[in-house]
């Protein structure tokens, strides 16, 4: 058999506002995704550079 590699997380903690998170939220549970994980395809994305939020 096949050994899985174990994924390594790292928790973190931030502060945002209410507003903002909470349709966030609305949006990646839109997308059937939850608010870490959609943060997860984000920071992902920006970091393949297949996102630009900064010009």
């Amino acid at each position: 058999m096949e050994k899985k590699k174990k994924i390594k997380e790292w928790k973190t903690s931030t502060t945002l506002d209410m507003e903002l998170k909470q349709k966030a939220e609305k949006k990646f549970k839109s997308y059937g995704v939850s608010f870490s994980s959609g943060l997860a395809i984000l920071l992902t994305a920006f970091i393949d550079e297949r996102i630009q939020i900064f010009k």
